[in-house]
């Protein structure tokens, strides 16, 4: 993503209780949330006409690493843990 694109709005929620709300991320940005607990890390990402939602944090896929960092990318939300230097794609954009 260029930093000349239109901003993408995130929303993210543990176990119900809104923790990020509509927070405004540029270009290849990416975001962080601080784990607290075990619950269930639930986000909703928009940019212009498309939309992701994902488990920003899934104690089953991410227990055992001691970071994980999301990053915003033209095909999707892009996932890395700890200190590796590669990102996967963890969940694609769907146009709305």
């Amino acid at each position: 993503m260029g930093n000349n694109t239109a901003p993408v709005f995130i929303d993210c929620k543990v176990d119900g209780h809104p923790i990020l709300q509509n927070k405004e991320v540029h270009g290849r940005d990416n975001f962080y949330i601080k784990i607290t607990h075990k619950g269930i890390y639930y986000c909703d990402a928009s940019w212009g006409v498309n939309f992701a939602n994902f488990n920003a944090y899934s104690h089953e896929r991410d227990a055992t690493h001691k970071d994980l960092t999301w990053i915003i990318g033209e095909e999707g939300m892009f996932l890395g843990w700890d200190d590796e230097e590669e990102f996967s794609l963890g969940v694609p954009w769907v146009e709305v």
